[in-house]
């Protein structure tokens, strides 16, 4: 928020904003958050990390989906990651790691 190149927030999750009643910008909000800043950063000596995951993972066990099924769930966590990671890509990026999946 000050200017850093760190688009992380605790409690985000791949599908949106919000974990336990918590509002955070989940990754869809951080990419567009980091594509409206003119992508700074995204050179290809840069490393991307898509740490995604766990949150999700809480969402799934308690039922907190937003009304998604637990397949609709995962079908649209798998296509943000996969979104983002486009789009990272598009934007110059060459060092992509994804991890924490479930």
């Amino acid at each position: 928020l000050l200017g850093g190149t760190n688009w992380a927030w605790g409690g985000a999750r791949g599908v949106g904003s919000g974990f336990g009643g918590f509002q955070v910008p989940g990754l869809p909000q951080q990419l567009a958050s980091f594509q409206l800043s003119g992508g700074r950063g995204a050179t290809a000596d840069s490393l991307f990390v898509l740490n995604f995951g766990g949150n999700d993972v809480f969402a799934l066990e308690t039922g907190d989906m937003g009304g998604l099924t637990a397949e609709q769930f995962s079908a649209l966590y798998v296509a943000n990651m996969t979104f983002a990671v486009q789009a990272l890509a598009a934007a110059g990026a060459r060092d992509i790691v994804v991890m924490g999946g479930p």
